[in-house]
């Protein structure tokens, strides 16, 4: 059985391992993405994290289900993505090509290497540029995977 670790770890994989991602982000930024997993406070992220995007498992979301003798279980996921830009209007142009290029790394392997049924991306969050410089928004996926959790 899987845990919410090892789907945690998978979506790191498709980030970090994503062709047009990487590419993206090293001529953009000059640099590949930087993965963290688990919550944490945006401003504890240095300067060298950016682009950034961090991973959390929103543990209020787990939702089970007995069909048949198995256990589904359904949980949310929110990937917090960061560019760092004085410019706010760049900021937007980085951010939309970031969670395009993102959510399609995600989506790429919806079995999340076989430990699941299905991955949607359901949400998109902003933070209202009260980060300036830096600038976040996230997307939240939903994972279907087999239980118990």
């Amino acid at each position: 059985m899987s845990t919410q670790y090892d789907i945690m770890t998978d979506i790191e994989r498709a980030i970090t391992s994503d062709a047009n991602l990487s590419a993206w982000a090293t001529t953009t930024f000059g640099r590949a993405v930087t993965v963290k997993l688990g919550n944490r406070p945006l401003k504890t992220l240095r300067p060298e994290d950016y682009p950034v995007a961090v991973v959390v498992f929103e543990p209020d979301t787990i939702e089970e289900q007995l069909t048949g003798g198995t256990n589904k279980v359904t949980e949310v996921y929110h990937i917090e993505m960061g560019v760092f830009s004085d410019n706010p209007t760049l900021a937007i142009q980085h951010m939309a090509e970031f969670e395009r290029l993102l959510s399609l790394a995600v989506l790429f392997d919806r079995t999340r290497a076989g430990m699941a049924y299905h991955t949607a991306a359901i949400d998109r969050i902003g933070d209202g540029d009260v980060n300036h410089p830096y600038h976040f928004m996230g997307v939240k996926f939903k994972v279907n995977r087999f239980g118990p959790y």
